[in-house]
């Protein structure tokens, strides 16, 4: 079973969202929020975690609008989904 990266909902983002995601065994995980250009915005989460589903809430606030990337990095994946900011 592979690891598996949801789309965040709601999106586009106004204020906050979800991200969710599934892992089949524990792992230590990173998922980080790039903007259009690449470049890391910020580091969601970076710990080891439980086999299951999982759940970030992202505060989008500080952002401004445009197009966003995250990423679920763990030992053997790495998923990216886009999101919108969109005041």
């Amino acid at each position: 079973e592979n690891s598996i990266l949801l789309q965040n909902y709601p999106n586009p983002v106004s204020t906050t969202t979800r991200i969710d995601y599934n892992l089949p065994e524990a792992d230590h995980i990173k998922l980080d929020l790039f903007n259009a250009l690449g470049v890391k915005v910020q580091s969601c989460v970076d710990e080891r975690k439980v086999p299951g589903k999982h759940t970030f809430v992202f505060d989008g606030r500080n952002y401004p609008s445009g197009i966003y990337y995250y990423r679920l990095n763990g030992s053997t994946f790495k998923n990216t989904k886009k999101m919108i900011i969109l005041r």
